[in-house]
C-alpha cells in the first residue's frame, strides 16, 4: 500500500490532460448536473471476471437478516448522503460518475453495524469492477490492509487527512496525479475514494481531482458535481476551509511551476506571550499537537511584572518547535 506523507513533495505538470468520465466513447459533460450518473452500473459479465468470481451473478445476500436488522441505523448514520441499495446491497456509497466512486469507511466488527461492512466492500467491487479499482483511504486516524477488500498492494492508497480539516496542500497535486494516471491506464479502470463518512475529506480531494483533470471548469463547479452526485440535497463539502483549497488547487492549475512545491522552512518560536483579556487573573495551559500525538503541554502562571499591563496578566511560554502541520490548542481555567 502507498502511503503520502506531510513530507513529500510534487512537481507541478504544466499541463493536465482530462480523462473522460463517463462510459469509453462518450465525452467529459460540460454541466455539473451531467458529471454523476443517472443509473447504476451493470455487473461485470462472467467472462470477463471469470478469475475473480466464480459464482454466477446473483443478488448479494451476504448477513442478509443482520444487514436487514440494521438498515435502519445506516439509513440514520448517512443522514442526507446517498445510498447503493442494488442487487441485495445496501452501502453508504454513490457514484459521483460512472468511474468515480466515493464511499463510507469499510469497516469491521460492531462498526460495521452501522457503517460499511468491509465484506460488503469487497463483494461490491468484486462484483461491479473486479480487479480494475483501486481505493483511496484518505483517514489520518485509521488505516487497513489492501487484502481487506481483495485487493493488492498497488490497488490502495493512502493520504492522511485529519477529520473536518483540509490536507496540506502539497498533498493534493500527488493525489490527483496518481488518480488520473490509474484512469488513464485503461478505460475500465475506476476509483473508490472514502475517508470516514465519504463526504468532507472525500469530497475535497475528489473536487480538487476534477479540477485538477480539467473534467470541471472551475472549483465551484466541482464542488457543485460532487454534492449532487453524493448527496440528496446537493450540500457535500460544506466545511469553509476544505472548499477553500479546492479552490487554491483551481489557482495552481493555472501556475506554471518548474521546482517542486515543498513545505516552508521550519520555525523556531523562541518566546510566546499571551495577554490576558479578562480583568482576573487566570491559569492558561497550551498543547502542541501533531495530528493525535500530544507534543508538549504547557501549563503558565500569570506573572506580576506585567509592565504597563497593568490590569492584564501577560503569560511566558518555554521554547517549543512548530512541527509541519502542528496545532496549538489553548486551555484556561481561573487560578487558585
Amino acid at each position: 500500500m502507498k502511503s503520502v506523507h506531510l513530507h513529500d513533495s510534487f512537481v507541478m505538470p504544466s499541463t493536465s490532460i482530462p480523462v473522460a468520465l463517463a462510459d469509453k466513447g462518450t465525452t467529459s459533460p460540460t454541466s455539473s448536473k451531467e458529471l454523476h450518473p443517472r443509473v447504476y452500473p451493470e455487473p461485470l459479465p462472467a467472462a470477463s471476471r471469470a478469475e475473480h468470481v466464480a459464482s454466477p451473478l446473483k443478488p448479494y445476500d451476504g448477513a442478509k437478516h443482520l444487514s436487514q436488522m440494521t438498515a435502519p441505523i445506516k439509513q440514520l448514520v448517512s443522514r442526507k448522503k446517498k445510498r447503493f441499495e442494488q442487487d441485495g446491497f445496501n452501502l453508504d456509497l454513490a457514484y459521483i460518475s460512472p468511474r468515480i466512486i466515493a464511499m463510507g469507511y469499510p469497516s469491521q466488527g460492531a462498526e460495521s453495524l452501522f457503517r460499511n461492512p468491509a465484506t460488503e466492500v469487497r463483494a461490491f467491487l468484486r462484483r461491479y469492477h473486479g480487479r480494475a479499482v483501486k481505493v483511496f483511504n484518505l483517514c489520518a486516524e485509521r488505516a487497513y490492509d489492501a487484502s481487506l477488500l481483495g485487493l493488492d498492494s498497488t490497488q490502495l492508497e493512502r493520504y492522511e487527512i485529519v477529520d473536518h480539516n483540509p490536507c496540506p496542500l502539497f498533498m493534493m497535486p500527488p493525489f490527483c496525479d496518481s488518480l488520473q494516471r490509474w484512469l488513464e491506464q485503461s478505460a475500465e479502470h475506476v476509483v473508490a475514494v472514502h475517508c470516514k463518512a465519504g463526504k468532507g475529506r472525500t469530497g475535497m480531494m475528489i473536487a480538487a481531482w476534477l479540477v485538477w483533470s480539467g473534467a470541471c471548469a472551475n472549483a465551484a463547479q466541482a464542488l457543485e458535481c460532487f454534492g449532487l452526485g453524493r448527496t440528496v440535497n446537493g450540500k457535500g463539502v460544506t466545511i469553509p476551509s476544505q472548499r477553500r483549497y479546492v479552490h487554491y488547487v483551481e489557482q495552481l492549475r493555472h501556475v506554471k511551476m518548474d521546482c517542486p512545491l515543498r513545505l516552508p522552512p521550519l520555525l523556531l518560536i523562541t518566546g510566546l506571550f499571551v495577554h490576558n483579556l479578562v480583568r482576573s487573573p487566570s491559569r492558561l495551559m497550551l498543547r502542541v499537537s501533531r495530528f493525535f500525538l500530544v507534543l508538549a503541554c504547557f501549563v503558565c502562571e500569570p506573572r506580576a511584572d506585567a509592565g504597563s499591563f497593568t490590569r492584564l496578566s501577560v503569560l511566558l511560554f518555554d521554547l517549543f518547535v512548530c512541527m509541519p502541520h502542528g496545532r496549538a490548542r489553548f486551555f484556561t481555567s481561573p487560578s487558585s
